[in-house]
């Protein structure tokens, strides 16, 4: 039986393009679409992706930093810098280092650590009281 909707080819193969929404979401999604009066869902995905680049960007920063790029993050990438400002790039960088010097612990030791540590240190707490 072949599937007769077009896919969106990805860095994890091909993609359907319909998306599901829980109930939650697509009261939010269709009550922001009336808002700004957009007869189709894509207006608003694309209104949403242009509201929200400074985030994206520095979430695809992130993600280089710590890992090789994809196919499909160079795609995005590039989506985005066809209509973004020359400073996006610096907006995020210097958002991004806000973010790390202030989500420090009073211990100096990085958010970044397992949950597992985190429950052990608790427990310590728990024994010295």
């Amino acid at each position: 039986k072949k599937d007769h909707h077009s896919k969106i080819h990805t860095s994890k193969g091909p993609r359907d393009r319909r998306v599901r929404l829980s109930i939650e979401v697509a009261r939010k999604f269709f009550y922001l679409q009336d808002l700004l009066g957009f007869d189709k869902a894509s207006k608003t995905l694309d209104w949403l992706f242009n509201k929200s680049k400074i985030p994206i960007g520095e979430l695809i920063i992130r993600k280089r930093q710590s890992s090789s790029s994809s196919q499909s993050e160079a795609a995005f990438l590039e989506s985005l810098e066809d209509g973004q400002d020359e400073g996006l790039q610096k907006k995020c960088a210097e958002r991004s280092k806000r973010k790390k010097i202030t989500r420090n612990y009073k211990s100096g030791s990085p958010v970044n650590q397992s949950r597992a540590e985190a429950r052990a240190r608790a427990r310590e707490r728990t024994k010295e009281k």
